[in-house]
């Protein structure tokens, strides 16, 4: 038979328990919110890095190719077959470059919601820096405009091809899906109008513009700058998150 006593004894000992388990709970918490603060600040550095690293390619290796034109030429014709240092341009310049955003894409993805848009989204981004990467190991022919194309050059064209329409895809439905994570309405405006950008760009980049260079950098540009403005979006969110939970 239970005493009184044994009963108080017992009634201490679950609530000593129950303590315990919530003063646990509210380290946990606190630990998990200085995590996300000490990462938040690579939602804006990543891609800012990977944007500069990127232009520093572009530039240095125009700068060394005599008669380049960042006008008119494809911006893989810095990395093409014969073309001055394009090991070093391929493997140094473009390869770091989606390293570094497939980084930035695993971080936004422990920070945003994980809603069918918001992981088709980041799926698809995925693919789009994968492609590039992808890209680089596989060099088109020189000036990028063979009259039969190489094994290599056809995979450079379709890896890059599939890249740019995942692009699309992808900033089409994290706009779709912003409002599970911010109630900034000039996000989906901005992300309607990179999508119909990108998409004109896309549209002219044909060698016999005169300009298919612009237009693929429009591409590649546009999408560096969307990448820093939803990562400081992101970064905005989480830090109201972590104020509000405090």
């Amino acid at each position: 038979m239970v005493t009184k006593t044994e009963k108080q004894v017992e009634r201490k000992i679950n609530g000593t328990s129950l303590s315990g388990t919530v003063e646990a709970a509210k380290n946990n918490a606190k630990v998990t919110r200085m995590a996300l603060l000490r990462v938040k600040w690579l939602l804006v550095l990543l891609p800012t890095i990977s944007l500069l690293w990127f232009s520093s390619t572009l530039v240095l290796a125009g700068y060394f190719y005599p008669g380049y034109s960042h006008v008119q030429q494809f911006i893989s014709v810095l990395g093409a077959t014969g073309a001055p240092y394009a090991g070093y341009v391929n493997y140094l310049g473009f390869l770091p470059t989606q390293i570094l955003l497939l980084a930035y894409f695993a971080i936004c993805y422990v920070h945003i919601p994980h809603t069918r848009l918001n992981r088709l989204a980041l799926l698809f981004y995925s693919v789009y820096a994968i492609t590039l990467a992808v890209a680089a190991f596989f060099p088109c022919d020189a000036m990028c405009q063979p009259e039969i194309p190489s094994r290599a050059h056809t995979i450079h064209i379709t890896s890059a091809s599939i890249g740019y329409i995942c692009g699309i895809i992808a900033t089409l439905c994290l706009t779709l899906g912003c409002v599970s994570w911010t109630r900034l309405k000039a996000f989906k405006r901005v992300g309607f109008g990179v999508t119909v950008l990108i998409g004109i760009a896309l549209v002219t980049i044909n060698p016999d513009t005169g300009y298919a260079g612009v237009s693929q950098r429009i591409v590649e540009f546009t999408l560096f700058l969307w990448f820093i403005f939803w990562g400081n979006c992101l970064r905005r969110n989480t830090t109201e998150k972590i104020s509000a939970a405090s």
